[in-house]
């Protein structure tokens, strides 16, 4: 989707969402291709159980937040299918970064998501089919541990009712953490590791808070799951 910088997130929550286009779909699978290559240049990379995504219907992709690497480390390695980005509204005002990232299909935010436009514009991607990516965190990382979540995911999945997909992230932190300017430290094991759908009326069976922490508890195992297997293939 091509953003013009002067939309807003309420705008383009009450307007259809258009598909991408021909031209768009050949970028993403092309930046895809090169970031696979560069990060496993760059930074050994392990990748866990890509295969439990579904290729087809609406999925929110639910991550923790390292650093500014998680969204084409998450994106690149699902072949399956494109991911739907979200992006804070401010990154759309410069002009040459808005067309990009729109390009990439990503929407933006305000705040945490909680207002109105952007539940809307999230709603209608993950109802038209698309795999939407959150971080329920709201922010990346001050010191790569796991932060609070915000209850805005919750109300994504009660108004979408598509399956939740737990996703882990490692490693991002140590080479791009949020005090610097750009990343580093070449060498340094990343990862991800995806997890296993969850239909919206199992997680909100117990109600929200055993929602929001069964989404907490599933990508907290999963980074476990992924440092051991980071950690075995350095030894």
């Amino acid at each position: 989707m091509s953003a013009p910088a002067e939309k807003s997130a309420d705008s383009l929550g009450s307007e259809p969402l258009p598909e991408r286009k021909w031209w768009q779909r050949s970028l993403y699978d092309a930046l895809c291709v090169l970031n696979r290559q560069i990060f496993r240049a760059c930074y050994p990379t392990t990748v866990l159980h890509a295969e439990r995504i579904p290729a087809t219907g609406g999925l929110l992709l639910v991550s923790n937040h390292q650093s500014f690497f998680d969204p084409p480390l998450i994106g690149s390695f699902l072949r399956q299918r494109r991911v739907t980005f979200v992006a804070r509204v401010g990154l759309f005002t410069f002009r040459p970064l808005g067309w990009f990232i729109g390009a990439m299909r990503a929407l933006p935010i305000h705040g945490d998501g909680n207002d109105t436009g952007s539940i809307r514009m999230f709603v209608r991607a993950l109802q038209n089919g698309e795999a939407v990516l959150i971080f329920p965190e709201g922010s990346r990382t001050f010191d790569g541990n796991l932060g609070e979540f915000k209850r805005g995911v919750l109300l994504l999945v009660r108004k979408a009712n598509v399956p939740v997909v737990p996703i882990a992230v490692a490693g991002c932190f140590d080479v791009w953490p949020r005090q610097s300017k750009g990343p580093g430290r070449l060498g340094t094991p990343i990862g991800v590791a995806y997890g296993n759908p969850i239909s919206a009326e199992e997680l909100m069976r117990g109600g929200p808070d055993a929602a929001l922490n069964r989404i907490r508890d599933e990508i907290s195992s999963l980074g476990a799951e992924l440092s051991h297997a980071m950690d075995a293939r350095a030894r």
